[in-house]
């Protein structure tokens, strides 16, 4: 089921409607209702799992607008897309209002560790002055098993 977050939709929708203008790509209301949708979802997705929730709740869309409106909202910079294992790609809504979070996979059992770090924060702060950039995304994910005690001695 679908948990209601700090709503982002209406920044959103301005960012999304502002990026279709620019490309000259139609506003239709299937988008908005994805978009719409998505920023009520506050865990990560699989495009799938989505269309699944989506039709349950009573949602119609067909699966191509849902393909092709999640990789326009890639694109504009509203939903990160992820690559955690090898099986499919998972996305999340991008927090406009939350600190920069950072990702830890546990291999054996795919459960995905959502952290913050203001170390790393300050890494990218420093690299962004070394280069003269500015870093708009970023990705970092770690890759590990829990340790149990053979790991330990």
């Amino acid at each position: 089921m679908v948990k209601k977050v700090v709503n982002n939709y209406e920044y959103a929708k301005k960012i999304f409607t502002e990026y279709l203008n620019e490309h000259n790509l139609r506003k239709t209301a299937e988008r908005f209702d994805i978009l719409k949708y998505i920023c009520n979802i506050n865990r990560h997705f699989d495009v799938e799992s989505l269309y699944v929730d989506m039709r349950y709740n009573k949602l119609i869309v067909s699966r191509s607008t849902l393909y092709n409106t999640i990789d326009l909202l890639v694109k504009c910079k509203l939903v990160n897309k992820y690559r955690f294992n090898d099986d499919l790609s998972e996305y999340e809504l991008r927090k406009f209002s939350k600190n920069q979070h950072y990702h830890i996979m546990d291999t054996d059992t795919n459960k995905l560790i959502e952290f913050e770090d203001k170390r790393i924060d300050k890494i990218i702060k420093e690299l962004e002055a070394k280069y003269s950039m500015n870093i708009n995304a970023c990705q970092f994910i770690l890759y590990g098993r829990k340790k149990n005690q053979k790991d330990e001695k």
